[in-house]
């Protein structure tokens, strides 16, 4: 299931290799914005695959239920891919870069191992991009995006 609508790059990629995503979206197929309006309509246990990838990833706003949905709905084994938009300028869309080690910790505590590491480096060169982005000027607020995989244990 492809979370991320109509215009993601991954629903694409799949359908070149032959495969059939099932794309919900933007707002979780529903008519809200917010998946906690709108729950994931599938049965329990039922997916090997689950994204939200940019530019239609998770904000800090859905996050949470978005790691919530993948913990009941992804098969023991199954993946979700997510992206995260990360910085300190826009809290209402984007998390901040002390606030990824809590994600992180949420997505533990439901069930859902991270595949890989994001170690001090990663949180360095976040914060770096967005001072970056800062010091070029723009109204836009600065973030970077952090794709982050788990598997369901």
């Amino acid at each position: 299931v492809d979370l991320s609508g109509p215009t993601s790059p991954l629903a694409g990629w799949l359908r070149a290799l032959g495969f059939a995503p099932l794309e919900l979206g933007p707002a979780w197929g529903g008519s809200g914005a917010d998946p906690a309006d709108d729950p994931l309509d599938v049965d329990t246990a039922s997916l090997d695959v689950l994204t939200r990838v940019h530019p239609g990833g998770c904000g800090s706003g859905d996050v949470d239920a978005t790691l919530a949905s993948a913990s009941w709905a992804l098969r023991t084994g199954g993946v979700l891919v997510l992206t995260l938009p990360v910085g300190d300028d826009d809290p209402d869309w984007a998390v901040r870069p002390a606030d990824v080690r809590g994600v992180l910790a949420r997505a533990d505590d439901l069930g859902l191992g991270l595949v890989g590491d994001v170690d001090a480096s990663v949180t360095a060169r976040m914060r770096r991009a967005a001072t970056v982005a800062a010091t070029a000027g723009g109204d836009a607020p600065a973030y970077g995006i952090l794709r982050l995989t788990f598997r369901r244990r």
